[in-house]
């Protein structure tokens, strides 16, 4: 029972209890400073990867099957056994208090995230206080023209003798990025300027 041999690894046995086979747990740490594989005994790893000879407060052994005398040069990776029965879950994953699982990268489709802009593009031509429509405000970024609006590629929109309040937030103007599939080179916010 691997189980049961895991939770016994680290102590001495009172009789021979034949063969098992055990999994334990193993990360990659990568070595902060340089340092050399001791000749005798193992070098015990805190969770920040700072390396000792006492397990006090270590989480695990650097890999116990390194060459001794081996130079680990700063920047180099290994692996650390961690200790037995500090996982609280194994699935060839485990997990650890001391290294929390990070969260999966979520990829969303291309379609979905121009679908998404587009609506954020829709709200903000139905809440500016402007006669450009969403079609229209699109048409200005892609032409510099839309009606009585242009746009001098930069940081003004020009709306003829129409006085808007609001301005156009940079994430909207990344929205329109996507929507027309080009960078626009505009670094803020843009501004409604009177043509008047």
């Amino acid at each position: 029972m691997a189980d049961d041999t895991l939770k016994k690894l680290g102590s001495v046995r009172a009789k021979d209890e034949g063969r098992d086979a055990v999994h334990i747990a193993v990360l990659t740490l990568q070595a902060k400073e340089n340092f050399t594989v001791p000749p005798i005994g193992n070098l015990w790893v805190n969770a920040e990867g700072d390396l000792s000879y006492s397990s006090l407060m270590a989480v695990g052994i650097i890999d116990p099957f390194l060459q001794r005398g081996l130079l680990v040069e700063k920047g180099d990776w290994y692996y650390v056994y961690l200790k037995p029965g500090s996982i609280t879950g194994l699935r060839h994953v485990w997990d650890h208090a001391a290294f929390p699982e990070t969260t999966p990268v979520v990829l969303t489709p291309h379609g979905e995230m121009i679908e998404a802009a587009k609506d954020r593009v829709r709200g903000f031509c139905e809440h500016a206080d402007m006669s450009l429509d969403y079609f229209g405000f699109i048409e200005l970024f892609q032409t510099g023209e839309s009606g009585h609006f242009s746009w001098d590629g930069e940081g003004s929109i020009y709306a003829g003798d129409e006085e808007i309040s609001a301005d156009v937030p940079l994430s909207i103007v990344r929205d329109v990025e996507l929507i027309i599939g080009r960078e626009l080179g505009v670094q803020g916010d843009l501004y409604f300027r009177c043509a008047c």
